[in-house]
């Protein structure tokens, strides 16, 4: 097997996991989702930003990754065809249950790279469980859609304001990735702060997410996105995971 797949789990049969567990007992789990970003941003964006950083974080570590869940927070945008996820509480139980399942096989770091804006509670929550029960295990997070580093990188290279998710830097990302994964649309009004918080303050109703915001973007810089861009935010982001992981591996056996 060569390439990056030799670390990737799903790969690779118990007995080869074993082995890299007996080297290095460290796995990345990526978080990617199925909601849209505006009308240019496939279902599947996220996911695919959430597997390519994982890719490239094991290539420059040496650690085993996990597929991609392609389900996450989304219910707040679930009027939109397509669109799939779960509410908070199932997510805090997939990720509590799947995370100490690897810790009983010997695992001991775990490093999540979520790419959704909403599974923040989800991962939090999980978070303290994993580390009530399990007290060896360290679980590292990133949020590429929380993390101010990448949102002010995200800033300095666009006009415009983004009130929760970041559009511009995720359809950039995946541009860069994956050509397919947006399509060009033409210009859209630019959205409203006070709607969009009102929204949130109320419980964030999905349908009336659609009546505010129907072509499903609460952002002004909506339906505007730069692969070049999107090559430098992906090199900026792996530096950052290399920088954040690497101090917290485990020791090798």
């Amino acid at each position: 097997m060569a390439g990056p797949q030799k670390k990737y789990l799903s790969r690779l049969t118990f007995r080869e996991v074993e082995q890299e567990l007996s080297r290095l007992p460290a796995l990345i789990l990526p978080l990617g989702g199925c909601e849209p970003y505006g009308t240019c941003g496939c279902l599947g964006a996220a996911t695919a930003c959430a597997e390519a950083l994982a890719t490239a974080l094991s290539e420059k570590t040496d650690i085993l990754y996990a597929p991609a869940l392609p389900f996450g927070c989304s219910t707040a945008y679930g009027a939109f065809g397509g669109t799939a996820g779960v509410k908070p509480r199932t997510m805090t139980n997939i990720l509590g249950e799947t995370i100490r399942r690897w810790y009983l096989q010997g695992f001991r770091t775990v490093i999540i790279i979520d790419c959704l804006f909403d599974n923040n509670e989800a991962v939090d929550a999980s978070i303290r469980r994993l580390k009530n029960s399990n007290p060896g295990m360290k679980i590292i997070t990133f949020s590429l859609q929380r993390d101010e580093r990448v949102r002010a990188f995200i800033a300095r290279h666009v006009q415009g304001k983004e009130f929760g998710r970041t559009e511009y830097g995720m359809l950039s990302l995946a541009a860069s990735i994956d050509p397919a994964l947006v399509r060009q649309t033409g210009k859209k009004d630019a959205a409203d702060t006070d709607r969009y918080e009102t929204w949130r303050r109320r419980g964030a109703d999905p349908e009336q997410y659609r009546k505010l915001f129907p072509d499903c973007s609460s952002s002004n810089a909506a339906h505007r996105f730069d692969p070049d861009f999107g090559k430098e935010l992906f090199n900026f982001i792996v530096q950052l995971l290399v920088d954040t992981t690497k101090p917290h591996l485990p020791t090798h056996h």
